[in-house]
């Protein structure tokens, strides 16, 4: 769905190696998933925050619907949800940009 709005994406298969890609990359925003292998969400967002204290997170989740989750995100996307609810979401987190 991110490419599908235009902007670039780099995946990653757990939690470590996402921190990896965001020392290494130049990365806008993070989405990430509040249940993830070899690392909770939580931790993530928490050493994130440690890292690049202005990097704009998004938390998805599917379990915590009401959105308060155990960290603060600067966007909560409850799972499942569409490709709209994305592209409200990354607008308003990301600059102005050409597609």
């Amino acid at each position: 769905m991110v490419r599908d709005l235009g902007y670039a994406a780099v995946t990653a298969s757990d939690g470590p190696k996402a921190l990896e890609v965001v020392d290494r990359s130049a990365i806008d925003a993070v989405l990430v998933d509040l249940t993830m292998p070899g690392m909770s969400g939580a931790d993530v967002v928490r050493t994130l925050r440690e890292k690049k204290p202005g990097l704009p997170v998004v938390l998805c989740s599917g379990f915590d619907r009401d959105g308060r989750g155990p960290v603060a995100a600067d966007a909560y996307l409850a799972k499942p949800f569409r490709i709209d609810a994305l592209e409200r979401t990354l607008a308003k987190l990301l600059p102005l940009r050409s597609v």
